[in-house]
């Protein structure tokens, strides 16, 4: 299960290029905030994404190195 939710997760991110919040991560994936955020960090240890603070929110983008289009 857990490859799958990832995969989501870099879908999602890859048709979005300004980035997502956790919690729009988790609707648009269907998955709860704590599922994503896991998940999310997880897929930032590897260096698959990047993570920006804008105000109070974080952007999570793909890196650009690992663009699936």
């Amino acid at each position: 299960m857990e490859k799958n939710e990832k995969e989501t997760i870099l879908q999602l991110l890859s048709k979005e290029p300004r980035g997502l919040t956790i919690q729009e991560i988790s609707r648009l994936g269907k998955m709860s905030r704590f599922t994503a955020t896991i998940y999310v960090h997880e897929l930032l240890g590897e260096g698959k994404v990047t993570e920006r603070r804008i105000g109070a929110y974080k952007l999570f983008k793909l890196k650009k190195s690992e663009n699936l289009s």
